[in-house]
């Protein structure tokens, strides 16, 4: 029962990706980071990740939809800036897990909810809702 959901919606100008929101949520507090709230959009994914080195989430897995084929790209640069111990676990090119470990003790693990829901967030959301979306 120790799981996060977060998520990271994004934008193309000029032909480039880039995040401008991260949505976190523990199953009690909702937290979003914006972009016009920081400098650039590495300090919002920073923040975003520091919320979550907490004492409180350590063990947590953090789910992301599709994070092995699209939120890593985003998230990597951050994480490997916020700490020295992170472990993955690949297969067939995509990340199963991630861990992160933080203040010499504590772990977070990154997850592909893709993984296990192979269907879009829209398709699980009706689906979950009785086809009322």
């Amino acid at each position: 029962k120790k799981f996060i959901t977060m998520d990271l919606e994004t934008r193309t100008i000029n032909e480039e990706m880039t995040s401008y929101c991260v949505s976190i949520y523990d199953g009690q507090n909702f937290k979003s980071f914006y972009l016009t709230d920081f400098e650039n959009e590495k300090d919002m994914l920073r923040e975003s990740i520091k919320y979550l080195m907490k004492r409180k989430y350590d063990n947590y897995k953090v789910y992301l939809h599709n994070f092995s084929r699209f939120d890593a790209v985003f998230l990597l640069t951050v994480m490997t800036d916020l700490s020295d111990k992170i472990n993955p676990v690949l297969r067939d090119g995509r990340y199963i897990d991630l861990r992160l470990e933080f203040a010499e003790k504590y772990t977070l693990y990154f997850r592909d909810s893709l993984l296990l829901l192979p269907s879009s967030l829209r398709s699980l959301a009706k689906k979950f809702l009785g086809g009322k979306i």
